[in-house]
């Protein structure tokens, strides 16, 4: 577990992760993970209203069972992963790489992250904790748990060869 844990850090509002996803997406048969919803479903009712079947999981805003439910998505659904201002919340590399690596059980995992200043320089927050690094300074994080690693704009897509 952080030290200074992310729980504050939810926004009630839409990431902007999940708009792009509605307009490079439609809706199919698999799944979508929103790993790190928070404690609001605003992203995932947005996701829904466009015919997506999707669940929640995140260790700190949600509770046994929908985790349990996320979980379960993960080993068994192979669904598509949203990971939204998540990353450049958690302080620990090892607690990031936790992260990085349950996404990567899904078919495909894109991710966005908030990066502040850009200083590099992370630093307690009132709410939690920011690392204010560039997104470039996550994608060797993530090519630690994916084949395939691609940044356009401020989304990460990542992926493992079949």
């Amino acid at each position: 577990m952080e030290i200074i844990t992310s729980a504050k850090t939810s926004r009630n509002q839409v990431p902007a992760l999940h708009g792009w996803f509605i307009e490079h997406n439609t809706p199919s048969d698999t799944p979508v993970l929103d790993y790190g919803c928070g404690k609001y479903d605003t992203g995932m009712d947005f996701l829904r209203h466009y015919g997506f079947t999707v669940v929640g999981l995140d260790p700190y805003n949600r509770g046994f069972k929908e985790n349990q439910v996320g979980v379960l998505c993960l080993n068994t659904g192979k669904p598509i992963v949203l990971v939204a201002n998540v990353l450049n919340v958690i302080q620990k590399e090892e607690h990031r790489q936790e992260v990085i690596s349950n996404a990567s059980f899904g078919s495909i995992a894109y991710f966005t992250v908030h990066e502040g200043d850009k200083s590099g320089v992370g630093k307690e927050t009132r709410d939690g904790y920011q690392m204010h690094r560039k997104a470039d300074d996550y994608l060797g994080e993530i090519k630690d748990f994916f084949d395939v690693v691609e940044r356009k704009g401020k989304i990460i897509t990542a992926y493992n060869n079949p």
